[in-house]
């Protein structure tokens, strides 16, 4: 559902950016989550290694994320990090509607 959402709403050179995103997102594994009273933080990595840890922060109560590639802040699309906790954690299988830059 995410991929069609992308694909009807980035021009193409970013849809095939969230796609690859997406795709890198089913190969990831979560480690641990840590529960720090006001946000809950997840930690996620490939399968072929840990040293490519990241950690995605997630606002108590919110669909609100950020994650440590920050990859949002720097092209405007969803990492596979923060893919992987959307779908598999907060079992959204749209983008949110804050992560969907004009």
């Amino acid at each position: 559902m995410m991929v069609k959402q992308a694909g009807d709403t980035y021009m193409k050179a970013i849809f095939e950016d969230f796609q690859e995103q997406y795709g890198e997102s089913l190969d990831l594994r979560i480690k641990s989550t840590v529960d720090d009273g006001e946000d809950v933080v997840y930690t996620d990595f490939p399968p072929y290694g840990a040293f490519m840890e990241r950690h995605v922060r997630r606002e108590r109560d919110s669909n609100i994320i950020c994650c440590s590639c920050r990859l949002f802040e720097i092209k405007g699309i969803l990492c596979g990090h923060a893919i992987k906790i959307l779908r598999e954690v907060m079992a959204t299988f749209e983008i949110p509607s804050q992560y969907i830059l004009k």
